[in-house]
């Protein structure tokens, strides 16, 4: 989407624009005014003040493929090893232990560093239903503070504390409904 006229010329403030731009894209996507300015609040806030970062949670399911995965390339390496190679026992367990944990090993690592920002995933990747859920959140924190949802200027010069709270309410969101943690 490109900046308008008025953002380029009119204002100095580019956070002001961002958070316009944002939510003119959920008010066409349906969102009243209120909800379309704490979401685009949320991108931009997450973006600007907070940093915030977020990852899928590891479960135990991500434990029990790692552990799939090692043992299945153990399997698939002994066969080659056995059959191919001609190996010995010896050097066969070793480069077993090492190709599975590897594989295992590599897993859990690439599931760890899948870090997102919130802004990409609330714009992108979240249903409207989970973005509902993280506008109710976000209006208790406004009616905690009374703020004006729909008062655009007035949620992203949000204070110290009520940036705090802001990313409180978001990451506690993000963790129980996303599965997702920072």
């Amino acid at each position: 989407m490109v900046a308008p006229v008025s953002c380029l010329l009119l204002t100095t403030d580019m956070s002001t624009c961002g958070a316009e731009m944002l939510q003119r894209q959920f008010r066409a996507k349906g969102w009243t005014l209120a909800g379309a300015n704490l979401l685009a609040a949320a991108c931009l806030l997450s973006q600007t003040e907070l940093f915030l970062y977020l990852r899928p949670t590891l479960a135990a399911a991500d434990g029990a493929l790692a552990l799939a995965l090692t043992v299945s390339a153990a399997a698939t390496v002994a066969v080659a090893m056995t059959s191919f190679l001609d190996a010995s026992w010896e050097v066969v367990t070793i480069t077993l232990l090492f190709v599975g944990c590897a594989a295992g090993g590599s897993y859990l690592l690439w599931k760890a560093s899948c870090w997102q920002p919130a802004k990409e995933i609330i714009t992108e990747r979240m249903e409207r239903k989970a973005q509902r859920l993280l506008v109710d959140d976000l209006v208790a924190v406004c009616q905690h503070n009374n703020i004006n949802p729909e008062d655009l200027d007035r949620l992203i010069a949000a204070r110290p504390n009520e940036l705090a709270q802001i990313r409180q309410a978001m990451v506690e969101f993000f963790h129980e409904h996303m599965k997702m943690q920072e």
